[in-house]
């Protein structure tokens, strides 16, 4: 196949300081919708240096993971870092995490920085999995990144958690134009209103997953992406919205 040299990849990450939010189950499925509706390039990055469970979630064996990146670092460009990728059937390259969490501890900030310019112009969109607390060695995920979704679920510890991460990112000066608020499992049975969650965040809830429970557990027991599964369903539906409002260019 003719190799395919891509623009400048926008960088999409994922983030949520709460376990059990969806924050995989996002980030799997918005690298998948934006393959099937854009037809471009799309890389998954797990960057969840503590739990990274992105191969587990897309049921694939990496044969090489962020860490032999970082062993060769000094001679990473946008042709040697495809192959450290692991191809999934969807069509997505993942760059998976360690199966190790206490080898991470060496990767730093520059690393990191390197990998995401190195695949900035190998590939048109890039959906980093991001840890679940506020790292250094993952700065440059936020700092570059063209928008930044954060996932809440409808459970007032969640949203909490939410809370604290935006006044994390307002103290740190994080342009609030980038920030998206998700609000995953969504069901009119909530006890927390939505718009009461927008109140207690100071942000709209920019887009909302509808709660499937059997599905999802379902799609990530087999280790399928749910959108690849169920593109037509609501949360299918809800993914395909999202990634026609986030894509520059739409090719159908």
């Amino acid at each position: 196949t003719r190799k395919k040299k891509s623009g400048y990849a926008q960088i999409f990450s994922v983030f949520s300081t709460k376990g059990g939010t969806g924050k995989t189950f996002f980030a799997t499925n918005l690298a998948v919708a934006l393959l099937k509706a854009t037809n471009k390039k799309v890389a998954l990055l797990d960057f969840d240096l503590d739990y990274g469970n992105v191969s587990l979630a897309l049921d694939i064996v990496p044969k090489f993971t962020i860490n032999d990146v970082i062993d060769d670092i000094k001679n990473i460009d946008a042709d040697y870092i495809e192959t450290f990728m692991t191809s999934h059937e969807s069509g997505i390259k993942v760059l998976a995490a360690s199966k190790d969490p206490n080898s991470n501890e060496f990767i730093n900030g520059e690393h990191i920085q390197i990998i995401l310019k190195a695949l900035q112009s190998a590939y048109d969109y890039i959906v980093v999995d991001m840890s679940s607390r506020f790292n250094d060695a993952t700065n440059p995920a936020f700092i570059f990144s063209e928008r930044l979704f954060l996932i809440t679920t409808p459970e007032i510890m969640s949203v909490k958690n939410i809370k604290g991460a935006i006044t994390t990112l307002t103290d740190f000066n994080y342009p609030k134009n980038k920030i998206n608020i998700v609000l995953n499992k969504h069901a009119k049975s909530n006890d927390i209103r939505s718009n009461d969650i927008e109140k207690i965040l100071g942000f709209d809830i920019l887009f909302k997953i509808p709660e499937d429970y059997q599905k999802v557990m379902s799609s990530l027991n087999q280790g399928i992406p749910y959108f690849q599964k169920y593109p037509r369903s609501d949360i299918g539906k809800s993914f395909s919205n999202i990634v026609k409002y986030i894509a520059n260019d739409i090719n159908s």
